[in-house]
This record gives C-alpha cells, structure tokens and sequence, in this order.
C-alpha cells in the first residue's frame, strides 16, 4: 500500500499540472469542446427518451422490452470495453516507457500493476460512463423513479466498468505468459475469434427475409433471435436485472444482483493481484529484453508492394509513408482494433442479404442505403479520430530526427495525410460499393456515395492532420491517452 500510495500522489500531482495547464490553453478550444459535448450528451438524452415513448406504446411487451434494451447495451458495452481494455493493458504494461522507469525503482511489481489498472481503467471506461448516463436518466425520468434510482445506479455502473478493466488485464498478462514470442499470432487470432464470435450473433439476429408483419408480432421474434442477452451467467444480466429492480422497488433482487457482480469484481481483483505479484516481474522482463526477431522480410515486401503505387510523389514523402507503414505494421494493438472496427461493419454489410423489408420498394432502397452511407462515415470519422490524429505524435521524441533530413517541414504532413487518407479512402469505397451492390442501388446513387466518401475522407484526413500539427502530444507513447487529451 505504500508503494500505491506513492505512485497515487505522483499521479495527483500531474493531474493538478494539467489543471493548470488548462489556464494556458486557448479559450476558444476549452469552450468549444465543452459546447460539443454537452450538446452531444443533451442529444443522446433526447434520442433515448423518445426511445422509451415507443416501448411504451407497446403495452404488452413493454416490460420485456425495458429488459432487452438493457441487457443488450450492457452485454455490448461489456465486449467493446474488453477489447478496449485488453489492448490498453498491453501497450501499458508491455510497451509503455513508463512501466520501464517504475519497474527500475524499488516499487513492488503488483504496485505497478495496479497503478496501470487503475490508469487503463480511467482511460478506458470514461466515455462509457458518458453514454451510460443518457440513458440511465432518460429511464428515471421516463418512470418517474426516485432520486435514489440515480445513485443506486451509478453506484451499480462504477462497479461493472471493473470487471472488462480486470478481464483486460488478464488477458493482456496471459498472453505474455502462455505465448512470450508470438505476440502479433496471438492478436491475430484473438481478433479473428472476436469477429467469428460476433459474426454468429449477428446470424442470430438476421433471419431469412420475410413479409413484415404488425408491429407486436415483429417486436417479439425480434426478441426471440436476441435471447441469448438474457442468459443468468450474464453480468449484462445482472445489470439489467439490477437497475430495473431499483425502479421497481425490489430492493431484495438489487441487493443479489449486486452483490453477485460485486464478488465477480472482487475475486477478478483478487487473480489480477496474485498473478502480478508471482508472474509480472518476469513477464516484464522476458517480453522487454528478449530476443525478437523482427526479420527483414517485411520491410523488403512493404517496399516492393507499395513504393511503385507511390510513384506520383517527392522521394521525401515517398519514405515518409513506407516508414509510417512499416510501422502501423508492426504494431498489433493499433490494426486489430482497425481489423475490429471495419469487420464489424462488414459483417453487417453481409447481412444485408437477409434484411426484413422489401429492398425492390424506393423508399426502402433509398433509407438503407441512406443509412449504409452513415454508419461507413461514422466508421471514417471514428478511425480518422481513433487511428490518424495520435499516431504521428507516436514519432515521440525522437522527431527531431525528421527535422534533421533535408525536405521541407511540410513534406511532413503531406506524406502523413495521403498515407492516412488513401488508406482509408480504399477501404470505404470498397465497403459502399458492396453494400450498394447488394441492395441494387442505381449507379447514380452510388457515384453520389463514392463522391460523399470522397469528400469526407479527405476532409477529415486533412483536419485530423492539421489538429495534429496545431495540437502535437510528442511525449506520451500510449495513443489512447493521446486520444482523450
């Protein structure tokens, strides 16, 4: 405890340095940001109260309803805060040139550990709690709940946002431990199961087409293909489960429900703190001053493959982006969570196959394609935030070196934008066509959508980039905290 105690007021006194620093930043930038997100929660709210006046006015499955919504968000929020957490814990606790600095004071290897827990937690699970919160209330104030809902349920939700953050954890330290030399395989494969895993819920939520039918009936075989949220060994269960019975008044469930995910944390907490105090001293050690074999084979496939394609630009930009490549290459925590953002959306592209309504009707072709084209610019915009602003800050302290090569500064930017951008560019066209092809969209809507996804991945190639140039984060290695800074 003494050791986390120190690291605790370490952390502290940084926080209050930042604080400080807020007095120096640009008003306009604090007050814009602040606008932003407030409009954005203040949004959120109304979507999903006007969300909960259409399950009540299904009477007869409103109950059931409420239990599904619930259930459903939390099992979702719960998968994406795993992988979230999973590949945090391994760029904090692997390659993080702080853990190196801590682990060379006399601090305690489990101390680390939970200083990084505590940290991954932070960074990980705050916007969750920014979406959850919409909700929550947009449900209390619906039911007219009593104040105590509010607390009870926020007291609910710190809670489980430990259980991912600890499950995280442990997969990041088993991985080192079962595989040390095989570090990107078993990313690789991790990934490749996550998109198996959600490519068979997603056959259970889309059927074979058919007739629509009335609104009740529709509602509850849509029910039935998404049951599988409403297993008891859940904690999106307990969840559910929990914050309905508080609503409800059935303080002898909450009370279960609670303590049941509440055990589940605590024993986590528990394999987490003796894992780190028997094994993490020697996984450190092992994955940090081991032999790896990076090999020269591909570098010698990225040149080969893609400096001809790169003929158009200045032999400046042209290393540039091979070297900006090589590197996203070489880091699995940054393209599998690329490999997780657009195979997700494939996946729902494929399905589109097996849609409920009758895509041969106008109106019906045109809003799914309409809706097609959003969730693809929401994924650019996502990526372009995510991947494109934190990664040339990556280049860390060691950009003076860039600064030393005979080019123009703005060679720089040049080469990073149309790394991103083209990238990214391919990679969205070839999602709308095959989403376009698939519903029979006339060519001219889908040249519209091409020039659409054209003109946003350029747009926001070129503002990610320049926010980057105005804003640079050069002294942190962790592009997750570089993101939320």
């Amino acid at each position: 405890m003494e050791d986390l105690r120190k690291l605790g007021r370490l952390k502290t006194r940084l926080f209050q340095n930042t604080l400080r620093g807020l007095g120096q930043q640009s008003l306009l930038r604090i007050s814009f940001m602040g606008l932003f997100a407030i409009g954005f929660w203040a949004g959120l709210f109304w979507v999903l109260f006007h969300a909960f006046d259409f399950i009540e006015s299904c009477e007869e499955l409103r109950l059931q309803l409420e239990e599904y919504l619930f259930s459903i968000f939390f099992l979702s929020l719960i998968v994406m805060l795993l992988f979230s957490n999973g590949i945090l814990a391994f760029s904090a606790l692997f390659r993080s040139q702080e853990t190196t600095l801590l682990m060379s004071y006399p601090l305690r290897a489990e101390a680390v550990v939970v200083y990084k827990f505590l940290e991954v937690l932070l960074f990980s699970s705050w916007a969750s709690l920014v979406i959850g919160a919409p909700l929550m209330i947009a449900y209390g104030v619906k039911a007219q709940a009593h104040w105590t809902f509010y607390l009870t349920s926020l007291i609910f939700f710190l809670t489980f946002i430990f259980l991912p953050a600890v499950l995280g954890m442990l997969w990041a330290m088993l991985i080192n431990a079962v595989f040390p030399g095989l570090r990107r395989p078993v990313v690789v494969a991790f990934g490749l199961l996550g998109l198996l895993a959600t490519a068979f819920f997603a056959t259970r939520l889309f059927g074979p087409a058919e007739s629509l039918p009335p609104t009740t009936l529709w509602i509850g075989r849509v029910l039935d293909k998404v049951s599988f949220c409403q297993h008891p060994l859940l904690p999106s269960y307990w969840m559910s489960k929990g914050v309905l019975g508080i609503s409800q008044g059935n303080w002898s469930g909450v009370t279960f429900f609670y303590l049941t995910l509440l055990s589940n944390v605590l024993f986590g907490l528990l394999l987490l703190y003796l894992f780190a105090e028997s094994r993490f001293h020697a996984l450190w050690t092992r994955a940090r001053f081991s032999w790896s074999s990076k090999g020269y084979l591909s570098s010698w496939v990225v040149d080969k493959a893609f400096q001809p394609l790169l003929f158009f630009m200045e032999p400046p930009s042209r290393m540039l982006i091979l070297k900006d490549l090589k590197t996203f290459l070489r880091d699995p925590p940054q393209w599998s969570q690329m490999a997780i953002f657009f195979g997700l959306l494939g996946i729902y592209f494929v399905n589109l196959r097996d849609i409920t309504v009758d895509i041969s009707i106008p109106f019906w072709q045109n809003f799914v394609s309409f809706l097609n084209l959003t969730s693809t610019g929401m994924i650019v915009l996502g990526f372009t935030n995510r991947f494109m602003f934190p990664l040339p800050s990556l280049e860390g302290r060691k950009f003076w070196i860039l600064a030393l090569f005979p080019f123009r500064r703005g060679s720089i930017l040049l080469g990073k934008f149309f790394f991103y951008s083209i990238g990214l560019l391919l990679i969205s066209q070839v999602l709308i066509f095959v989403s376009d092809w698939m519903i029979r969209v006339p060519w001219t809507l889908y040249l519209l959508h091409a020039l659409l996804l054209l003109a946003l991945c350029m747009g926001l190639s070129g503002l990610s980039i320049g926010l980057w140039a105005i804003y640079p984060n050069l002294k942190e290695d962790n592009p997750a905290k570089i993101v939320s800074g």
